[in-house]
């Protein structure tokens, strides 16, 4: 039993730390922020280490989406970064674009 708990606390702390750093990469190359704004969200990040960097992170990406590639993010935290998945319904009709009708 003390093993799981070992283990889980690794993985937490290793993904702790991967959200905190990528976090900090997507704020360094975001030339939107001002320096006050990059000093703010570095002290969230790391104050409040995985909330903190998911609050940094979906905001960056409501701001500039592009900023941060779908990639980059790991799947437990996806929901977190992007917002919950848009419902897709397959039985409604086709929309039509362009033109009039």
């Amino acid at each position: 039993m003390l093993d799981a708990v070992v283990i889980f606390l690794w993985v937490f702390f290793a993904y702790t730390i991967y959200f905190n750093i990528l976090a900090l990469i997507v704020i360094y190359y975001d030339k939107s922020l001002t320096q006050y704004q990059k000093i703010a969200q570095t002290l969230i990040i790391w104050l409040v280490p995985v909330v903190g960097a998911a609050y940094v992170l979906h905001l960056l990406f409501k701001v500039s989406p592009k900023t941060i590639p779908r990639s980059w993010i790991l799947w437990p935290f996806k929901n977190l970064v992007y917002g919950p998945p848009i419902k897709r319904y397959d039985d409604a009709p086709p929309r039509r674009t362009g033109g009039r009708h």
